[in-house]
């Protein structure tokens, strides 16, 4: 089997015969449905029921759909169905390289967390560090859960920086300055996981909102989806119909260093000026506020240990400087978002990480700044804006995750051989 998903993407899953047409016909109608009969899936997908059978038999020998035994008779006394239910037997890892711990998580592939495994790192982390906890991760989980140990069908790797995506190596990190420029992460990862099928390393962000596709309140309201990721710094990710697209992919995960205030004089890491990432982080809102709250927040915790949310809890109370710095942030990011739709055309806009928790009156000041830029009203103000409230560190796990159960449903090996 091929590793690399993007070899897989490239083909597409184009089936050359009617047998693995109709395996992969099959396969896509039950990935939603808890249980199944041949019925309910031959009047779905408009096979016959011979086809239908044919290739969940197929499924069940590949340990991919298992047997249920016999399900309750219809109104009428009619023989009682044969129940089916989708539980491929291949696990998965995930890994998230963190500030300061490569999180390892065992999943089955209906995205199930089985066990978790931490490994210390710290911000001095170098290759060889990297390789050790990578190795340590590895070992412990696999020792904790050794009935898995040949299950293992891929592993995912989120990573903070920028991710060469044609070569999975890391081109720059954004938090371990130790790590080499073009460590070659994907490389590392098959050397230590000889035995995984496929490998995926991504930008935690990107990762992160790949799990967007798994909230119905996002995608079921819209095919067009732009996430943004906000913690130290903002990364961006657009789907369309389900696929990411990558023709912008520097602009998007690069999104935090757009300059959309090029008066501002704080220097950003990247060496530029009023860069978005710059002015929405923790250390400008702290010292904006310390004009009203020299020492101690309104809470009753020192001002330099607050966070976004107190902030949006303060404009929750009307409070005014944290009604004004809220304000102030929604047209950061109001400017932010009218770059991108420069390139993009979201239907819905989802919030992760610092941002989920903002208030109404944050929602109210971004929106009116968006009406009354030209770019909006020249698309009609088409799109919906989402707070996806869930920790961040389990949206990069489920994005993640998705990554590898996507390419395991896209890999030509699963349909069986091209037969006549």
């Amino acid at each position: 089997m091929n590793k690399n998903p993007m070899a897989l993407d490239a083909h597409g899953a184009i089936p050359r015969t009617i047998r693995n047409y109709n395996r992969r016909v099959v396969l896509n109608a039950v990935r939603e449905k808890q249980e199944f009969s041949v019925a309910e899936i031959a009047s779905e997908v408009m096979l016959s029921r011979q086809s239908v059978m044919k290739a969940i038999s197929y499924f069940i020998d590949k340990k991919i759909i298992i047997p249920l035994g016999k399900g309750s008779s219809t109104e009428s006394g009619g023989k009682r169905p044969e129940l089916y239910e989708l539980r491929p037997y291949q696990k998965l890892i995930v890994i998230l390289q963190r500030t300061d711990e490569m999180r390892f998580s065992l999943m089955d592939l209906s995205a199930n967390l089985l066990d978790v495994v931490s490994i210390s790192i710290t911000k001095d982390l170098t290759d060889e560090g990297f390789l050790e906890a990578v190795v340590q991760g590895r070992e412990k989980l696999l020792r904790d859960n050794p009935q898995y140990a040949d299950q293992i069908y891929g592993v995912a790797m989120a990573m903070g920086g920028l991710v060469e995506l044609k070569n999975q190596s890391l081109h720059r990190s954004m938090y371990f300055s130790n790590l080499s420029v073009g460590l070659p992460v994907y490389d590392m990862i098959c050397r230590i996981f000889p035995e995984v099928s496929c490998v995926i390393i991504d930008n935690i962000g990107r990762m992160a909102g790949r799990s967007a596709l798994f909230n119905q309140e996002i995608a079921g309201k819209s095919s067009r989806i732009l996430t943004l990721y906000i913690d130290r710094a903002i990364t961006g990710c657009f789907f369309v119909d389900g696929k990411i697209q990558d023709g912008d992919v520097q602009m998007m995960i690069e999104a935090g260093h757009m300059i959309v205030d090029p008066y501002d004089q704080e220097i950003c890491t990247c060496g530029n000026c009023g860069c978005a990432e710059n002015l929405i982080k923790l250390s400008r809102i702290r010292k904006n506020l310390k004009k009203s709250y020299p020492k101690i927040f309104s809470n009753g915790r020192p001002t330099d240990q607050i966070y976004h949310h107190d902030l949006f809890e303060g404009c929750k109370r009307g409070e005014d400087a944290c009604v004004k710095e809220v304000e102030r942030l929604a047209q950061v990011l109001g400017c932010l978002l009218r770059n991108v739709l420069l390139t993009c055309n979201p239907g819905m806009i989802v919030f992760m990480g610092n941002f989920a928790d903002a208030d109404g009156h944050f929602d109210k000041a971004l929106k009116k700044y968006l009406q009354n830029d030209w770019v909006y009203c020249l698309r009609g103000g088409t799109f919906d804006i989402f707070y996806d409230r869930r920790e961040l560190s389990l949206l990069e796990t489920i994005g993640s995750a998705e990554s590898i159960i996507k390419a395991f449903y896209n890999d030509d090996e699963l349909y069986g051989k091209e037969e006549g």
